[in-house]
Formats: structure tokens, C-alpha cells, sequence
């Protein structure tokens, strides 16, 4: 599942897209960790990791942390489907950025 424009839209105005920036390194290392993960389960068969491999990994520790916990409490977003939709939107931005790295090194 990817995010829907009205998601998004949602997602920025109470500042998770904002969140994310100003949290990159932090977020990323748990996007690095959750693929690495699926990559070397993923490999033995030569099937190429995809955006939706990475939620099932990737949404518990995010949906554990304290640093997303104090945003929400602060925005108000405490419904779960904000930890969710912010996994996605994490999944987003992460995978742009290692498609980016992957043709700069390619």
C-alpha cells in the first residue's frame, strides 16, 4: 500500500512530513535495518526487495518509538492508522533516497 493523496495531505498538516526531516538519520537507520533484513530472506530466491516488503519489518519499530510517541502526543494524532501512515510515508522517502543512491553509485 502506498499513500493516498488525502493521506498525505493529512500526514503534512500535522507535521509528519516535517517530523520526518527534522528526524532523517533516525528514521532511516530503522528503514536501513528493515531492509537489509527482507533483502538477505529475500535474496536465495532472486526476487528484488519491493516497497511492500518492507511494512511488516519496518512498522514495529516504528510503531515502538518514543520519539514518534511524543510527536503524536503532542499533535494529537494517537488513532493507530497515523503510525501506519507514517510508516508508509518513511517507506516513501527512505526508498526515493536509496533509488537516488543506487543510480549515483550504478
Amino acid at each position: 500500500m502506498s499513500i493516498t493523496a488525502p493521506q498525505m495531505q493529512k500526514l503534512q498538516r500535522l507535521g509528519f512530513v516535517t517530523f520526518l526531516e527534522e528526524n532523517h538519520d533516525h528514521y532511516k537507520a530503522k528503514f536501513v535495518l528493515a531492509h537489509t533484513y527482507v533483502a538477505a530472506l529475500v535474496a536465495p530466491s532472486g526476487q528484488h526487495v519491493g516497497r511492500e516488503d518492507l511494512f511488516a519489518p519496518l512498522f514495529p519499530g516504528i510503531e515502538l518509538d518514543d520519539t514518534l510517541d511524543v510527536f503524536c502526543g503532542k499533535t494529537g494524532a494517537t488513532a493507530q492508522y497515523w503510525k501506519k501512515w507514517f510508516t508508509y510515508l518513511v517507506i516513501e522517502a527512505m526508498w526515493e533516497e536509496l533509488e537516488n543512491e543506487h543510480e549515483t553509485a550504478g
